[in-house]
């Protein structure tokens, strides 16, 4: 097998004469990146826009010492932003606490009145980006000596790859599916004796990209490993309810507490929001499964706390035993993406979305010592800062 990972291939040409001048004005383009500048602000202006907001939420936000929450996102367009998205159209002068930057230019320092880091991020930043990586780490640490709180530090995010999130879970004595990763060297024997038969072949990070279910050495030979840069084997942990469809659960861990968000119904063992059964049947069980307390609540949170994440979505499944089956832990997950707007399919979560967007705002603003009698509403006292 190969380990998926592609080459770029450079071609060489030939190239016509400069003259003398040009050496040194493409030394001096490439110093200053005028052009390079000119042609972002042009390709991308609503990555322009929302630097502008940053800086003018900022200026605001320092020149008058309000307690704040510094979120850091990556460079370019905001990603995953459903939260955010809700925030300023339903708690306007709450979200105008919330201070956006990336991790470079002069914004992205500590500022006085700062009372919690949120990096939003992909996970994990260290496997994909060294530098990102780098970055980040070197602002933390100047809130660390601060003593200010970080919301998921980005050294903690590498806890949640595959291969490592379901190791230490099982150690500690969860059900999660036995995790094998995958090199060049990997046989389909010696993978059978590490996991099981079948099993499972997908990425190690991220949680959506290419899944292939292995009964047989010819099922492995088929498996397309161009898809595949981080290869891990899972066992395939079977958690088919007894009408024969699949659950699978999503409940937020926020700290000491949480929320549930979802419950997907669907015919096939590979379970994603697309392969939800639409029937009215299956609408009230989900309604009826968001408005119940959680009985693994516990488990998650402590679950949580042995990958030390403090914001996490967990996926779960539950055994014909009644027993909960942890299949992966999700720091960034997407909560209520812009295309569920225009599908009138998912009118039914969008109350109780509403309610997972305001206790995930409770939350931040818990960690941040900030709280809603304090703050005010839409309505109240916060209008006197801006």
């Amino acid at each position: 097998m190969t380990s998926g990972t592609s080459e770029i291939s450079s071609h060489c040409g030939s190239a016509a004469t400069s003259p003398p001048i040009a050496a040194p004005f493409n030394a001096l383009r490439k110093r200053l990146g005028i052009w390079r500048l000119r042609r972002w602000a042009h390709d991308s202006p609503r990555a322009v826009q929302a630097a502008a907001v940053d800086a003018w939420r900022h200026v605001h936000l320092t020149a008058t010492d309000v307690r704040h929450i510094h979120l850091v996102r990556e460079a370019g367009l905001r990603r995953n932003w459903d939260f955010f998205r809700w925030l300023e159209e339903n708690e306007p002068a709450t979200a105008r606490l919330f201070r956006h930057t990336t991790t470079v230019g002069p914004l992205a320092r500590p500022a006085a009145g700062t009372a919690l880091l949120i990096p939003w991020l992909w996970d994990p930043v260290r496997e994909r980006n060294q530098s990102l990586y780098r970055r980040l780490r070197a602002l933390e640490k100047r809130y660390e000596r601060a003593g200010i709180p970080i919301v998921n530090p980005v050294s903690h995010l590498s806890n949640a790859i595959k291969s490592v999130a379901l190791t230490r879970l099982r150690d500690a004595g969860f059900a999660t599916a036995r995790a094998l990763r995958l090199t060049a060297e990997s046989t389909f024997d010696a993978i059978a004796v590490a996991v099981g038969l079948p099993f499972i072949v997908r990425n190690d990070h991220g949680s959506r990209g290419y899944v292939q279910l292995v009964y047989t050495s010819a099922d492995f030979q088929q498996v397309d490993w161009t898809q595949l840069p981080h290869p891990v084997a899972l066992e395939y942990l079977d958690t088919r309810s007894a009408d024969g469809r699949y659950r699978k659960y999503r409940y937020l861990v926020t700290g000491d507490t949480g929320i549930n968000r979802h419950l997907i119904i669907a015919q096939s063992w590979c379970v994603h929001a697309d392969d939800r059964i639409r029937r009215q049947a299956y609408v009230k069980e989900e309604l009826a499964f968001l408005h119940e307390p959680n009985p693994y609540q516990e488990q998650l949170i402590h679950a949580a706390r042995i990958l030390s994440l403090d914001f996490a979505a967990f996926d779960y499944g539950i055994d014909r035993a009644g027993r909960l089956v942890i299949w992966e832990a999700n720091p960034f997950p997407g909560l209520w993406p812009p295309s569920y707007d225009q599908n009138r399919d998912y009118d039914y979560q969008r109350a109780w979305v509403d309610n997972v967007f305001r206790h995930i705002l409770r939350f931040y603003l818990r960690r941040a010592g900030l709280d809603r009698e304090t703050l005010g509403d839409k309505h109240g006292r916060l209008h006197r800062y801006f």
